[in-house]
């Protein structure tokens, strides 16, 4: 409850410079207040406080009403059902709220009670070199960050061990892994969320007794020095690999040390394997269903083969499966854009910033039904959107989504933009949607958002948020101006090759390479691509999000470094160089020009 009160005042300060007052008395009738802590302490402070229906699903775990009334007494009172509950009514409050300097302005009359459909709703934050913004962020920012989740109903935050399939450190990290995996559950258990640890096998021997307890006295260093823990996911594979008929019995020996520092942790496993015979299946599920006391339950992963439907139905009813989805892909991965232009494909590639909001609702909720909820796969800031979405859908799946889009944006950019912003996120959305050279939308996209850039003046300088939607923008509108260009490019070369029995092959060929080459001596929409350099500084700066191998300090290509990317030739020029090298080896003119 503290917390919760906490992160009102704060919140409320930062966006209008007002301090409100703590008090543990109800004021004055002529005095507004926001009464704020669990239902029950609240009508125990003043049984006459309307804190909603006397029943309903607001008394549910993690449950809370919201009460404003303006008429007789001007108040709000958010009331939870448990110290959950109040945190997550205060993060709707301030999703609804209008804040501007010196101004706090909710609905009038606004009564609401709920409760998530869903008791899992979490996110995976990995710091490690391969996730392209986490790795530069300091215990403040991950703070800042989890709370932004919690106010959209997330109760559960992954984190990860030093040792991964990764490097063991990058140049971009403030603190040692080890380190900031303390202060990460710390954080994560101040604002009273479930502590989950993504925890592949790393070794290379889990059968021998010294190579066993290697592992154990790693895992009991780890577990002694984290302030709380309630679940761990261990892959089969991907990495790892294990046979089920070795894996569960070394999760059997891990449990020990876990359940000795955190008696009520739990494990889960998921069958990823990149190549699973029927038999590893076979025997994967039959360990399971077993149901070992350290079980927690099973996991639905990217890799797993088994179809979900069938999986609830393999895995007895009394065992819970978790989703695990991968938010963070768009090529290459769980959920790949659907019919995405090869020009979007070959620039943005893999990890791009990716506000899917419409898709994020579809492939939620065609698979919720068969989980216990969600924590997700994601490997950095450029997923930032879609976990909101998943969270709020995780929360309640009939919640339309352009609620959750103007929520985010109404918080997290600007009040009075809320709605011309949530456009311009589904705009993006849609800027993905068939062929992309007679995509009309991607010039009325970009056309918007600089219009909201002028408008917003230095927030649009200093909120990294909306830079991420004006920075894909601007990329979506120079990919588009780049595709039609080399497109004629292309059939221009090809026309001048056509004539190569007139003008002879040597000169064809010179003619369309000086052609082709104009992409890069005579390019186009140079002001889209300044703009895309820009704001990918910018963002550096600002959040850490690396979009370039060598300026930015990205792993790699596909991981968030899709500016890097930005001038991928969209035609056949390095096929067509490479003919005109076998051409031009040819002797004779005749040869030359039937090849």
């Amino acid at each position: 409850d503290e917390k919760a009160i906490q992160v009102l005042r704060e919140e409320i300060e930062k966006r209008t410079g007002v301090v409100l007052r703590r008090t543990n008395t109800i004021p004055s009738a002529t005095t507004p207040f926001i009464a704020v802590g669990r239902r029950a302490e609240l009508r125990r402070l003043d049984p006459t406080l309307d804190c909603g229906p006397e029943t309903g699903e607001h008394f549910r775990p993690e449950g809370f009403s919201i009460v404003v009334q303006k008429q007789s007494r001007a108040m709000a009172v958010i009331a939870g059902a448990d110290g959950r509950g109040v945190l997550y009514g205060v993060g709707r409050f301030l999703r609804q709220a209008e804040l501007a300097p010196s101004r706090i302005a909710v609905p009038a009359d606004w009564r609401l009670q709920t409760a998530p459909k869903f008791e899992m709703r979490g996110h995976q934050l990995g710091y490690r070199p391969k996730v392209n913004a986490y790795d530069a962020w300091s215990p403040e920012q991950f703070d800042q960050y989890i709370r932004e989740l919690a106010l959209f109903g997330t109760n559960s935050i992954e984190i990860l061990p030093p040792r991964t399939d990764d490097e063991r450190t990058s140049r971009h990290m403030k603190l040692p892994p080890m380190e900031m995996m303390v202060r990460l559950s710390e954080i994560i258990e101040s604002y009273g969320m479930d502590v989950w640890i993504w925890y592949p096998n790393m070794g290379k021997d889990y059968v021998g007794a010294a190579a066993i307890q290697a592992e154990l006295t790693e895992r009991e260093e780890i577990f002694g020095r984290l302030k709380r823990i309630d679940h761990i996911l261990v892959p089969g594979g991907d990495p790892g690999n294990l046979h089920p008929d070795v894996l569960f019995p070394w999760l059997e020996r891990m449990a020990v040390p876990l359940k000795q520092h955190h008696p009520r942790a739990k494990i889960w496993v998921s069958p990823q394997a990149f190549a699973p015979t029927r038999a590893w299946l076979d025997s994967f599920y039959r360990h399971v269903n077993r149901t070992p006391t350290w079980l927690g339950g099973v996991t639905f992963a990217p890799w797993a083969k088994t179809p979900l439907p069938e999986m609830r139905a393999i895995v007895d009813a009394t065992i819970k499966i978790r989703n695990y989805p991968d938010i963070t892909h768009s090529v290459e991965c769980q959920y790949p854009v659907p019919n995405w232009d090869l020009a979007f494909a070959l620039t943005l590639h893999r990890e791009c910033y990716n506000p899917r909001p419409m898709a994020m609702k579809v492939i939620h909720n065609r698979f919720a039904d068969f989980t216990c909820g969600t924590v997700t796969y994601t490997e950095g800031i450029n997923d930032d959107f879609n976990k909101f979405v998943w969270s709020d859908q995780d929360w309640d799946p009939a919640t339309p989504v352009i609620d959750t889009v103007r929520d985010y944006c109404r918080l997290f950019i600007n009040p009075g933009l809320a709605n011309e912003l949530a456009d311009g996120v589904f705009a993006l959305e849609r800027n993905w949607e068939g062929a992309l050279a007679v995509n009309r939308q991607v010039d009325v996209t970009l056309r918007n958002w600089q219009d909201m850039e002028r408008r917003l003046g230095e927030i649009a300088r200093t909120n990294y948020r909306f830079q991420m939607g004006l920075l894909r923008a601007n990329y979506d509108a120079y990919v588009k101006a780049r595709l039609i260009h080399e497109t004629w490019l292309e059939a221009s070369a090809r026309e001048a090759l056509r004539l190569a029995p007139q003008t002879g092959s040597i000169v064809a060929m010179e003619r369309a390479e000086n052609t082709l080459g104009q992409a890069q001596t005579a390019p186009v929409a140079q002001a889209h691509k300044a703009k895309c350099d820009e704001l990918a500084d910018r963002l550096f700066a600002e959040i850490g999000s690396q979009l370039t191998v060598k300026r930015h300090g990205a792993q790699s290509r596909t991981r968030g470094a899709f500016m890097d990317g930005i001038d991928e030739p969209l035609n056949d020029v390095a096929w067509l160089r490479a003919q005109f090298k076998e051409v031009r080896a040819l002797d004779r003119e005749d040869a030359r020009l039937r090849k």
